[in-house]
């Protein structure tokens, strides 16, 4: 079961935050987080991960049709993961992502913050930006939806 997603926008125009409760223990979803297995379930076949400080993110991204690369920034085992990416043909576009786990009466609430640097989004125009901020907040509630899928694949 999936309880309601939240999508906010947290402090700028250029910030968004999604919240997810799935019905899987913190354990299976971090599998599905940093796994190459767990990742291509939710990402794309052909995803792969190395989760460690600078440790590199290749995504098929099947929610945007776009393959991103990335680079992780921070783990903290079993409940958050940092990372900066961009999708592999403009790196101009990119942002900075928090993944946290929190144990949670259904299982796991996820939430997810994208960050859109200031200096990647000064030049566009207040519907640009608000456009881009919807875009990416449909992103990662579909992305998450996926998780929650890929969550119930992991045993643990």
């Amino acid at each position: 079961m999936v309880k309601p997603m939240t999508a906010d926008r947290a402090d700028t125009p250029t910030t968004i935050k999604i919240d997810h409760d799935v019905s899987a223990p913190p354990d299976a979803v971090w599998e599905a987080l940093v796994t190459n297995e767990g990742l291509a379930r939710w990402m794309g076949e052909g995803s792969t991960i190395d989760p460690v400080a600078d440790g590199e993110l290749n995504v098929a991204d099947v929610t945007t049709g776009r393959p991103r690369r990335g680079r992780i920034d921070e783990v903290s085992i079993g409940d958050r993961l940092d990372f900066t990416w961009w999708p592999h043909d403009d790196p101009s576009e990119t942002t900075q992502v928090s993944i946290v786990l929190k144990p949670s009466e259904l299982g796991t609430l996820v939430t997810v913050i994208e960050n859109r640097p200031l200096s990647a989004s000064a030049s566009a125009s207040a519907s640009a930006s608000a456009s881009a901020s919807a875009s990416a907040s449909a992103s990662w509630a579909w992305r998450s939806a996926m998780l929650a899928v890929a969550s119930s694949f992991v045993c643990v």
